[in-house]
């Protein structure tokens, strides 16, 4: 069926799920139809599960 969306991705949209919109967003053709543009400077972090203090001793 062209123009359907499968319920699994319906119910991810719904939840504002992280993953789906980051692999939506990294996708050529919504980028181009939306004209947007990512700018990824900053926007990573690493959590390792610790303290969010670093140590230097």
């Amino acid at each position: 069926m062209r123009g359907s969306t499968r319920p699994e991705v319906l119910d991810q949209l719904h939840d504002n799920d992280a993953g789906l919109a980051t692999e939506l967003l990294q996708g050529p053709a919504v980028r181009c139809h939306n004209r947007i543009t990512l700018e990824w400077d900053n926007a990573w972090r690493l959590d390792t599960g610790g303290s969010d203090r670093f140590d230097m001793r």
